[in-house]
């Protein structure tokens, strides 16, 4: 497992090791769902969030919470995606 980290602008980076050993259950979590990926993600893709959950917990505790967030998320990324396209198309129209 390899894992990716880009610290936010003028936070320095920390050293991979320290990280590892002092979130030991954070590495665990980031094992787990990356073994189980392929199953997430197919079951997302079909929208069947119940069997995504399943995938992530093993079972369909907090269902609706988890529902609820993944709208959530949905909603603010598109929301992003949409105000990051405006970003670019404004800063081009004033490169011509």
């Amino acid at each position: 497992m390899s894992i990716t980290r880009t610290d936010p602008p003028g936070v320095a980076a920390m050293d991979c090791t320290v990280r590892v050993r002092s979130f030991p259950s954070a590495v665990l979590l980031g094992r787990f769902l990356s073994d189980n990926e392929p199953k997430i993600r197919a079951a997302l893709r079909r929208g069947d969030i119940k069997t995504a959950r399943r995938a992530v917990n093993g079972g369909s505790n907090g269902l609706n919470v988890f529902i609820a967030a993944m709208k959530a998320g949905r909603a603010f990324m598109q929301q992003r995606v949409a105000e990051d396209a405006s970003q670019c198309v404004a800063a081009l129209a004033g490169t011509r």
